[in-house]
């Protein structure tokens, strides 16, 4: 079992072109990816801006906010897409959480 645990990680390894030990295949759904994605990028004060179109962007919200990101989260109507300006403003400064 561990050895082709280790020859996946190798495989992975290669395919990432990094030397990095810490190479793991993690079994989960489609979505433990993007939290571990989240999970590992973001830091406390880091601004992430997130559309607002459904569960999963709820988790989206709900996973960077654990990981003390400050979120600004566009909303638009179901079905909907972002206005333009609402995108736009997501950037300034000034946009609220």
């Amino acid at each position: 079992m561990f050895k082709l645990l280790e020859e996946t990680a190798s495989l992975l390894r290669w395919m990432f072109q990094t030397e990095n030990e810490m190479t793991l295949c993690v079994s989960g759904s489609g979505f433990s990816g993007a939290e571990a994605v989240l999970s590992n990028l973001l830091e406390a004060a880091d601004t992430l801006i997130a559309g607002s179109l459904g569960f999963f962007s709820g988790q989206i919200v709900e996973i960077s906010q654990r990981a003390g990101a400050r979120v600004v989260s566009l909303t638009t109507e179901l079905g909907k897409p972002l206005d333009w300006v609402e995108r736009v403003h997501g950037f300034r400064p000034a946009a609220t959480a």
